[in-house]
């Protein structure tokens, strides 16, 4: 809350705003390195960079403050640092989709939902990428809460590193080269 007399302000609906059970300030955590998230709406979408094997995406809802998503016990849904009984607890919130370092891949570039109106067949995907391959991948939930489809684009960035989104939903991507980048359909 900017807009109390301090620098900032406890919202009282915080889920750890008495101090008990965590800082005041965080509303969720077990996250290892976010690498770039966004909201869609209510949902907040999470790129999250994994220590060994798994990169993840998160998606949480603004009704699930105090939610663990793992770290470090866990590294997507995978036993990192835990024992057997840890990595099985029921409370920690798993991601929606992990992907493992196969075939180059290293690192989460997380992104947006594309929501435009000049690519209709990605409208509800959310974009995102892998630093080190520089493939641009794509998920859609479904509406029972898990992914639908999953692709892989034949799109080749290296070293895309951000995403950025205009006012009418279309999506860019930056790399390394300082090139900017439009999400376009495919001729």
């Amino acid at each position: 809350d900017i807009d109390g007399d301090a620098a900032y302000t406890i919202p009282l609906d915080n889920p750890f705003s008495d101090g008990e059970n965590g800082l005041p300030e965080v509303w969720a955590w077990g996250l290892r390195n976010p690498w770039r998230f966004s909201f869609d709406g209510d949902d907040l979408w999470i790129g999250d960079v994994g220590q060994g094997d798994y990169e993840e995406v998160d998606l949480i809802t603004v009704e699930d403050g105090g939610v663990n998503l793992g770290w470090p016990i866990l590294e997507g849904t995978h036993c990192f640092r835990g024992t057997e009984s840890q990595c099985s607890d029921p409370s920690f919130t798993p991601p929606i989709h992990e992907y493992e370092h196969t075939g180059g891949r290293c690192s989460i570039t997380g992104g947006y939902v594309y929501r435009g109106s000049a690519v209709p067949d990605l409208v509800g995907t959310y974009l995102f990428a892998d630093y080190c391959t520089g493939e641009l991948m794509g998920l859609r939930v479904g509406l029972d809460g898990t992914v639908a489809e999953f692709r892989v684009f034949d799109v080749v960035l290296p070293g895309l590193t951000s995403f950025g989104i205009d006012g009418s939903g279309e999506i860019y991507v930056t790399t390394t080269s300082g090139a900017v980048h439009r999400v376009v359909g495919a001729p």
